[in-house]
């Protein structure tokens, strides 16, 4: 990988492991992508696989961290994010940066 991380060969292999219905097993590759390159479908792939829509006291932990990647994404790419904030938070999203959104979770 360079230093930006290569972004096409990430493209491709979350098609492949997506659409092979094991788009779980790619979370640590879209960790990887988002904490180390700062790449913002990285960010938005790992929201996409961490969050659930039935949040319960099983998942609400999960769930608080996937919300953390979708503010990343939302920070890095508002226009394109924009709609993912919506739907996840409604018309009224939150705007609190993720990185003080990751202090609260973790208090």
């Amino acid at each position: 990988m360079s230093s930006n991380g290569d972004t096409l060969a990430y493209n491709k292999l979350w098609d492949m492991y997506f659409y092979s219905g094991h788009s779980n097993d790619f979370l640590r590759i879209a960790m990887v992508m988002s904490n180390d390159f700062g790449y913002y479908q990285a960010y938005c792939d790992t929201y996409i696989i961490l969050k659930t829509d039935v949040i319960n006291k099983a998942n609400i932990k999960s769930n608080k961290i996937a919300d953390y990647y979708l503010l990343k994404a939302y920070e890095l790419s508002p226009e394109k994010t924009n709609s993912l904030m919506k739907e996840r938070f409604g018309e009224d999203f939150p705007k609190i940066k993720a990185d003080d959104y990751w202090k609260l979770i973790h208090q």
